[in-house]
């Protein structure tokens, strides 16, 4: 710990000593004698004057005796001052940085969430005395990766999500063997919900120091696109192929004419589509793309939101699927019956209508009689 230390701290009890000057002093002190004389009156204030400097002089030579005897006893014990905190000597640190997706919002500064993180976590390094053990990991819910501090600078951010159990674990893990006094960890993150365990958090062990370094803060403006999806996806004249996308505003304030636009690749080569959405405040809206295909195939492609927002990473999805005619069933009854019951293709033509919604449409059931 910071502060004066001794070597032999036993000495101490030395400093008991101390009293022996008190001693000296009250056993040798002067003491008054009556002495007969005729006229008192002038001798009076000269032993008055006399015995003042003589009691001051008392005092000083008592209070260097004890401070002799202290001098010695203290330098005995050996004291010295133990500055090994400040130099690092007690410290060991891990500074995890948050690099999930979040972190690519822009934060006041203009600049990204996860720079700022790199920048305070710069700051920090600095601050630490080299003597110090520090970690530095990057962190988000698929892995921890220690980095060197002298590849800070090629850092980047991932497109996962956060996950602070698996973070501080990690930490934890790495601290819990150190027998250094000071421990600490400190995280830089946006605080995502998302990124508690949905159990409970395991404690960190004792002695251990958190902080919690956060980032952004300010009202951000964000438009997301949750999913995108096609359906319908037979080719048929009387209805075209969409696409359905569901859009939500995640920021406090009103989005108006955001441009959606989807844009795909098939037999025919690519086709364009599409729409103006209004984003209500924490509002979700669903909005439907059409396009007129009209070949088989395999079509891929992306569907972007075209919104200058803080956090650009959740305004694209991609998708692919495959478009086709529906297929034509013809059924030969040999025997027609006296009702629909009764006749031979009754049930291939019950189980065949027995389709679910992605397969709804796909056949194009004839019947003849022969």
């Amino acid at each position: 710990m910071l502060g004066l230390s001794l070597i032999h701290a036993g000495f101490l009890a030395a400093g008991l000593a101390v009293a022996i000057p008190i001693v000296i002093h009250l056993l040798f002190r002067q003491r008054s004698r009556l002495v007969p004389i005729g006229s008192l009156r002038f001798l009076k204030q000269i032993v008055k004057e006399h015995q003042r400097r003589r009691r001051v002089r008392q005092w000083l030579l008592l209070a260097l005796r004890m401070l002799a005897i202290g001098l010695l006893v203290l330098l005995f014990a050996r004291p010295y001052w133990n500055d090994s905190a400040r130099r690092g000597l007690q410290q060991e640190i891990v500074l995890l940085v948050d690099r999930s997706a979040s972190l690519q919002a822009r934060g006041e500064s203009k600049a990204t969430l996860f720079t700022e993180a790199l920048q305070k976590a710069r700051e920090e390094l600095r601050r630490i005395n080299e003597n110090a053990i520090v970690h530095l990991a990057l962190c988000d819910s698929t892995a921890v990766e220690e980095r060197g501090v002298d590849t800070l600078d090629q850092a980047t951010v991932s497109n996962a999500a956060t996950d602070f159990g698996l973070a501080l674990g990690w930490a934890g893990d790495r601290l819990a063997t150190s027998d250094r006094a000071e421990r600490q960890i400190v995280l830089y993150t946006d605080l995502q919900q998302s990124g508690l365990p949905r159990g409970r958090v395991p404690p960190l062990p004792d002695g251990i120091e958190l902080q919690i370094k956060a980032l952004g803060g300010g009202i951000v403006r964000n438009a997301s696109l949750e999913s995108a999806e096609a359906v319908h996806t037979e080719l048929r004249p009387d209805r075209q192929v969409v696409v359905r996308a569901v859009v939500r505003n995640q920021g406090p304030a009103a989005l108006q004419q955001v441009r959606l636009t989807c844009e795909l690749t098939g037999p025919a080569g690519p086709v364009t589509s599409e729409s103006r959405v209004d984003l209500p405040p924490q509002g979700r809206v669903v909005v439907e793309l059409p396009f007129p295909l009209r070949d088989d195939g395999v079509y891929h492609g992306v569907v972007h939101l075209d919104s200058d927002d803080d956090l650009s990473v959740d305004n694209r999805r991609f998708l692919a699927f495959t478009a086709r005619h529906p297929d034509r069933v013809l059924l030969v009854d040999g025997q027609e019956g006296r009702s629909a019951y009764a006749n031979e293709t009754y049930f291939l033509d019950t189980a065949l209508r027995l389709t679910t919604e992605e397969t709804e449409n796909r056949l194009q059931i004839g019947r003849a009689h022969v």
